[in-house]
């Protein structure tokens, strides 16, 4: 089962939330500030590697967050969320 971290000081986290617990099977786990946001962000292990996405308020990069979720993190994420990879916090867990 995956485990998908959200900021929770982010707007609109609560949405990106509900999301992923209606979409998913995966386990959601709030935790505070990553300091790399302006909109919600989530941070899952893709590929054996802990990534961090920001900007996900809109549609299509949630939409392909909840796919990344269902393929466990095997897949590479979508253009969407690969726009939106956090380099700064690419690789490391949560604070």
């Amino acid at each position: 089962m995956t485990t998908v971290f959200v900021c929770t000081k982010c707007k609109r986290s609560r949405c990106l939330v509900e999301l992923l617990r209606r979409n998913t099977k995966a386990r959601v786990r709030e935790v505070g500030c990553q300091k790399v946001c302006k909109a919600p962000v989530a941070g899952l292990e893709v590929r054996g590697q802990m990534e961090w996405f920001g900007g996900l308020d809109r549609a299509k990069p949630g939409v392909a967050l909840v796919e990344l979720v269902r393929n466990d993190g095997r897949a590479r994420p979508a253009k969407p969320l690969e726009k939106r990879r956090s380099s700064k916090r690419s690789g490391r867990g949560p604070r």
